[in-house]
């Protein structure tokens, strides 16, 4: 607790630190700004803000962002203590603003703008007076909202309303007071970033053992409205053991106006190094664009993958061909001082390295997914992990229409974000599920068939307390 406690303040004292960074270069091809630090704030508990045009004034009070009500001590004093769950300081569920100055650079002009929370509740997003969007369902993924066209260079006023009180299609520990709290907030990294308007939207790497080569797909975007002739150079090094192997694959592109994807196969060779938990080898993959008979990039960004194999054998599971046994424990998302999950990768190794005293190599994550920097830690650590969508309840639900969609949108917003990661390893529908076990077999046949990376399940303990499956029923499909 003393640690976490440590853990906290820093981030507080990073944010306060943060919110004066320069606009800084995240790789070339790239400019990230951080905007951590102070906000304008108020609360809106009576539903006036949006009628009353609040995204057009100056917001009242002030906060500290990442972070929460409950951090910065905002809503309604709570001096009950629970003995059931945790016993909040501060509580507050329903609409909370939260606004800052930002300037655009002349650097930026021509650039495509987006605006990043990672992680956080129902949003709606104003750049002055002009709405961005709203981002409804996604729980365990970061919003991005694309400002191209409105962030012209100068100051603009951006102002973001978070609600944790609008009825979800699901919902799980993730939001449940009994363990991470209904917190309202944003969370992790909140940044600007500009790129050229031919860019790489996401990187999947896909190992393939058989031919010791892993499957990079590439996501590219052209907002131009003409071809970018140009040139993706893929660079792979491993970076966390003794023996270091490395690969690196070039191949020629035509990007057409709008969306499209290229499969590069980068070959590993002799020395490509696997991963599980006796020995976790990392690759951090740098992919380059650039135009076509010249050194100008285009777009920069980087992911890091390991190359691993999860499988079964009849009723065991297997890493790379080899029976593995999962020692491992359950979490609901129960951080005491905070009510949230950390957001750095230090404190996530710091968890996995305790468990690893004990013993253990698994963890399962009811009814929620955590934050990129677990996958990032239980990568270097060796965790096998078992994330879930944010669900308790049944499939489908007739008293909520929109679940099955919501499912699905999260499902593959889950696997676009993390599935790298050789550690995420396993998947389910959610905890103690009921419902139709057709519908859930769909929703699990369309994810697997999206992404074929992990195991899949329809549920942790499903239908629990009800008539066992009937012969021939699968649970692991």
């Amino acid at each position: 607790w003393t640690s976490n406690m440590a853990n906290l303040r820093n981030l507080m004292a990073l944010c306060l630190i943060a919110g004066s960074l320069p606009v800084t270069a995240a790789a070339q091809g790239r400019v990230l700004r951080s905007l951590a630090g102070e906000w304008r704030f108020e609360l809106d508990p009576s539903d006036k803000g949006v009628s009353g045009g609040w995204f057009n004034r100056a917001l009242a009070g002030t906060v500290q962002l990442p972070g929460t009500t409950d951090t910065n001590q905002q809503g309604t004093k709570d001096d009950v203590r629970h003995a059931d769950r945790l016993s909040r300081k501060w509580t507050y569920t329903g609409k909370a603003w939260y606004q800052q100055e930002i300037d655009i650079p002349p650097s930026w002009a021509a650039k495509r703008v987006t605006l990043f929370l990672e992680r956080t509740r129902v949003t709606r997003v104003w750049l002055d007076a002009s709405e961005m969007g709203a981002q409804n369902v996604r729980l365990c993924v970061p919003h991005v909202y694309d400002l191209s066209g409105m962030a012209s260079p100068g100051r603009h006023r951006l102002t973001i309303l978070v609600d944790n009180g609008q009825r979800l299609p699901a919902g799980g520990h993730l939001v449940s007071e009994d363990t991470q709290t209904n917190w309202n907030g944003i969370l992790g990294r909140i940044e600007l970033m500009a790129t050229e308007p031919v860019w790489m939207e996401s990187v999947r790497v896909t190992p393939d053992f058989r031919r010791r080569v892993a499957v990079v797909r590439i996501r590219l975007r052209n907002s131009t409205g003409k071809d970018f002739a140009g040139t993706i150079s893929l660079r792979a090094e491993s970076f966390n053991t003794k023996q270091r192997g490395s690969a690196s694959a070039d191949q020629a592109v035509t990007v057409a106006a709008g969306e499209q994807t290229a499969d590069i196969d980068l070959e590993m060779g002799d020395g490509m190094r696997t991963w599980d938990e006796f020995d976790p080898a990392l690759y951090r993959l740098t992919a380059t664009l650039s135009a076509a008979g010249s050194k100008q990039i285009a777009d920069r960004t980087t992911a890091e993958f390991g190359l691993r194999d999860f499988g079964t054998e009849g009723t065991l599971l297997t890493v790379n061909g080899k029976r593995i046994v999962l020692r491992g424990r359950h979490d609901s998302g129960v951080f005491p001082l905070t009510g949230f999950p950390p957001m750095d990768v230090e404190s996530w190794v710091r968890y996995f390295q305790v468990l690893k005293s004990y013993g253990l190599n698994h963890v399962r994550f009811h009814s929620w997914c955590p934050p990129e920097a677990a996958f990032q830690a239980a990568g270097r650590e060796g965790f096998y992990l078992a994330p879930e969508l944010p669900l308790w309840g049944s499939i489908p639900d007739r008293d909520v229409a929109d679940r099955v969609p919501f499912l699905m949108e999260e499902g593959r917003a889950i696997m676009d974000s993390y599935g790298n990661s050789p550690a995420f390893c396993m998947f389910t529908l959610g905890n103690e599920l009921s419902g139709e076990r057709p519908a859930m077999a769909a929703i699990v046949s369309a994810l697997r068939a999206y992404d074929g990376r992990h195991g899949y399940a329809i549920g942790t303990n499903a239908f629990f307390g009800q008539p066992q499956q009937q012969e021939g029923d699968e649970f692991w499909v």
